[in-house]
Formats: C-alpha cells, sequence, structure tokens
C-alpha cells in the first residue's frame, strides 16, 4: 500500500476478496475512499464452502460488493450480507473483439466442437469426451472433431479416457493458450461445449456467445442465468452424458439451428455484457457511493 499513502483516493475497488486486507489497511491509515469489492466465482465458491463464514469480518470494511450474477445475489445476501451493500454488476467483455464468424460457407459435414477450460475434475471434460464417443458412433457421415483448449492436472487421464473411448484421433488436447489464440479456436468452431460439474458464472461461456457460437452447458451456478434453453443453446443435468449426445447431435445435423441460437447468444452478450455498457453502470455506482 506504500505507493498509494501519498495520494488522494475518491475509490477504492477491489477485485478478488482475499485482497481486501489491502483496503482494510488503507482505511486503517486514514483514507475515507468507499471501498468496492467485485466478487468473482473464486470469492462465492469460498464463501459457500465456509458457509459464510469467510471474509464476514472483512465485509465490514466494504461499502458496495459487486455481485456477477442473480445466483452470486442471492448467495451473498444468504449467507448473511446486508442486502443494501450488494449490487449486481456483470462481468464484460469487448464484444468487438470477440465478433461472430459467418459459417454459412462451411462444408456442413465438418464439424468442430470447442471447449475452453482448466484440466481439472470439476470442469467435466471426462463427460464431455464420453458424450462425444456417443456421437462419434452414431454420425458415422460426419467429420466431427472436438478441442479442449487448457491445461491442468487432469491431462493425462483424460489423454487416457480418450484413448479408452477410441476416439483418441479426433480429440485434440490444445494446451494453454493466449486471448488471441482462444479468440481464434472460437472463430473455427461450431459448436461450444461446456459439461462442468460446478461453476459461478462461466467467461468462456460469455466469449462463445460474443462468437456467435451456440453453447450446450449443464445447468450449474448461474449458467441458466446465460443460456436460456433452446433460445441460444442447450441446459443439460451435470452428468448426464447421453442427454449431451442429443444436444449435440442436434446441432450438428442442423446448421440453420446452430447460425439460430448462436446469433441469439450474440444478441444477449451485446446487450448484458458489453464492457462499455457495463463500465457506464460501473461509474453510476462509484458516484452512488460518493454522494454518501
Amino acid at each position: 500500500i506504500l505507493p498509494f499513502l501519498k495520494k488522494k483516493i475518491d475509490i477504492i475497488q477491489v477485485h478478488y476478496a482475499d485482497y481486501l486486507d489491502r483496503a482494510i489497511l488503507l482505511k486503517k491509515s486514514g483514507f475515507k475512499a468507499p471501498v468496492v469489492l467485485m466478487m468473482h466465482g473464486y470469492d462465492l465458491r469460498n464463501l459457500i464452502e465456509s458457509k459464510g463464514r469467510t471474509y464476514s469480518e472483512s465485509f465490514k470494511y466494504v461499502d458496495k460488493i459487486l455481485a456477477i450474477s442473480d445466483y452470486s445475489y442471492r448467495t451473498l445476501i444468504r449467507y448473511g450480507v446486508p442486502e443494501e451493500k450488494v449490487v449486481i454488476h456483470p462481468v464484460g467483455i469487448d464484444t468487438k473483439k470477440y465478433r461472430a464468424i459467418v459459417r454459412s460457407e462451411k462444408n456442413t459435414n465438418e464439424i468442430v466442437i470447442l471447449s475452453v477450460g482448466r484440466l481439472a475434475l470439476i470442469k467435466g471434460h471426462q463427460y464431455g469426451l464420453e458424450a462425444f464417443s456417443l456421437i462419434k458412433k452414431e454420425l458415422v457421415d460426419y467429420r466431427i472433431s472436438y478441442r479442449i483448449v487448457g491445461y491442468g492436472p487432469e491431462l493425462e487421464n483424460l489423454r487416457k479416457k480418450a484413448a479408452d473411448l477410441n476416439i483418441q484421433n479426433d480429440v485434440i488436447f490444445t494446451g494453454a493458450k493466449n486471448q488471441d489464440e482462444i479468440i481464434a479456436e472460437y472463430g473455427n468452431a461450431d459448436i461450444f461445449f461446456h459439461p462442468s460439474l460446478n461453476e459461478i458464472t462461466p467467461m468462456v461461456i460469455i466469449e462463445a456467445f460474443a462468437s456467435g457460437l451456440p453453447v450446450i452447458a449443464t445447468n450449474v451456478g448461474a449458467v441458466s442465468e446465460l443460456v436460456h434453453h433452446v433460445e441460444n443453446g442447450f441446459l443439460v443435468e451435470r452428468n448426464d452424458t447421453k442427454q449431451m449426445a442429443v444436444c449435440l447431435k442436434a446441432l450438428i445435423a442442423n446448421p440453420e439451428l446452430r447460425n439460430k441460437l448462436g446469433s441469439k447468444g450474440r444478441t444477449y452478450v451485446s446487450k448484458h455484457h458489453d464492457i462499455l455498457m457495463l463500465n457506464k453502470k460501473l461509474e453510476e455506482i462509484y458516484l452512488t457511493c460518493l454522494q454518501k
């Protein structure tokens, strides 16, 4: 906090509750600036796992808490955060950077399914592989590949799983990629597949929608606030590989449906998650704090 001690500070914005200790030090050093905390998914998981005990003392120093979804808002209230301290402020992305690609000129028999995320058990890639193996057995007239972007402790287990299912030649583990490379992956894909077991508000779904992709995702956390069933994608129950396969087949067989759902997803993100619009709302939240 030393670089800030001789500066005029209007607002102390904290990302991730684990860093609240810095803001508290500033407050105890005499700063009167309001503290605004954004609660990301990591923070909310800690809050849920501790049944509200984590951060409870630190929250006393916070003037406003930004909840990234209705689900986050309800969870914060349920664990004792005063309602007047919480305001819903979704995460945003640059919708100009993530652009919808025209896919109508592609060979409709060549389908790329994409997942993006850390290779950990909680992300459910093992169920994604099982669902993929089911459609590969049935849709023999299609050339279908499954690209999994990310790195993590489950990589070798997932490679073995793919080999056991005899789909290793059609599953590509790309490893970790930077943002521009991931944007290119979205652009080359036809379907975004998110078989996660536990989520709060996954950014990858927002990014996929911004790229014009239809989404198949599990109904966990705040995912249902993003994916509206049969409107911009499909919601399935976690672990339900048969239902995942049914939804994959529906999208693979119907390019018009893929385009329709992808377009609806892009419209939703532009309306609710555009970073420029959200920055203006954040300014309004700051001004409200300063007027107290």
